[in-house]
């Protein structure tokens, strides 16, 4: 605003009209005559304004039209200029400003709220031992695989499983004197001696449950017979699978026949142990020395040895060509070692 009330009257003293007639004006073009006047050495003392025309010269005029176009424009550019005078000598002081501060609506504090997460407190997982996922087929047999017995484990000499019993099975898979086997394990031989019978085999269960005193004659046996090897050939009493019920030695009636004997390593090449080869496990047995596995399981080839594991279990050492022996040292769990008491003298 004060710049356009200062380039109107800048343009009023240029000639472009008469700056307006005020007390205020005349007083100030006095003054500067009356300078002029001692200045020049008019002792007449009588100058008048028609013989100083405003129009004459701007730099005369150019002073007062800026002080009034100053103090008359910016009087009314609004509140940095006080609107009275003080009634009072003292100095008048500016009230200081008034700040009001208007609230929200309760619906913009509502929408602006931010609304955290709340921290979930999650459970600290157990940490338990890692299952190897091929001995999930341990734990679900566990009461065929257990107590463990090799070359390493032995049973007791009382051990004797609970539920024992002389299955009845058709003459021509029946030996001259019957076998014990577990009672869980009748089924799935009667299942396995139906489908060889379909096959027109002929093939008979010799052994099956040996008790520790058992065990200890046959082992003595071989021992005269071949002292050399014999821990080879046959296992010591209370290190023998026959021990656990589960175990069972099969032959058929042609083996005495050609060899004088049941337990030949030629009744692989003959059509029942060849059948009993590719067809046992799937009714849940499998061989438990094979030929390729001497070094690992510690006993010469015995392909007339098979031992009840479940079907599953079976299928599975058969697709992964893997030892019984190898599995249970794999997946069984490890025996935790007691605690010895110190004695002091």
């Amino acid at each position: 605003m004060c710049v356009s009330a200062l380039r109107e009257c800048f343009l009023n003293a240029c000639g472009k009209s008469d700056p307006p007639r005020s007390p205020h004006r005349r007083l100030w073009i006095t003054e500067i005559l009356r300078a002029k006047r001692r200045r020049w050495g008019d002792e007449r003392g009588v100058i008048t304004l028609k013989k100083q025309p405003l129009r004459a010269s701007i730099w005369i005029r150019l002073p007062l039209v800026l002080g009034m176009a100053l103090g008359a424009a910016c009087s009314n550019a609004g509140p940095s200029t006080p609107a009275t005078e003080p009634s009072s000598g003292t100095e008048a002081q500016m009230p200081p400003p008034q700040v009001t501060i208007i609230p929200p609506p309760a619906a913009s504090i509502a929408s602006a709220t931010v609304l955290l997460p709340s921290a979930t407190i999650q459970p600290t997982p157990t940490v338990g031992p890692t299952v190897d996922p091929a001995c999930v087929l341990f734990n679900a047999n566990s009461d065929l695989l257990l107590p463990i017995v090799n070359r390493d484990s032995e049973l007791s000499r009382d051990f004797e499983p609970p539920d024992l019993i002389t299955p009845s099975l058709a003459y021509r898979n029946a030996y001259i004197v019957p076998i014990k086997i577990r009672q869980l394990v009748v089924e799935p031989l009667r299942k396995l001696f139906g489908a060889a019978n379909e096959a027109d085999l002929n093939i008979i269960a010799v052994s099956g449950y040996r008790s520790y005193e058992e065990q200890a004659v046959a082992y003595d046996k071989w021992q005269q017979r071949y002292p050399n090897r014999a821990s080879t050939i046959s296992a010591p009493p209370g290190h023998s699978e026959h021990q656990l019920g589960t175990a069972i030695d099969f032959s058929t009636s042609t083996m005495e026949e050609q060899y004088g004997e049941l337990f030949h390593t030629d009744f692989f090449i003959l059509p029942e142990g060849r059948w009993l080869y590719d067809n046992s496990a799937k009714f849940g047995f499998v061989l438990s020395y094979p030929a390729w596995a001497e070094k690992v399981t510690g006993y010469q080839w015995e392909p007339w040895h098979y031992r009840y594991v479940g079907v599953e279990l079976a299928q599975y050492l058969v697709t992964y060509k893997m030892t019984l022996t190898e599995y249970v040292k794999q997946c069984a769990p490890t025996p935790t070692p007691q605690p010895t008491s110190l004695t002091h003298p």
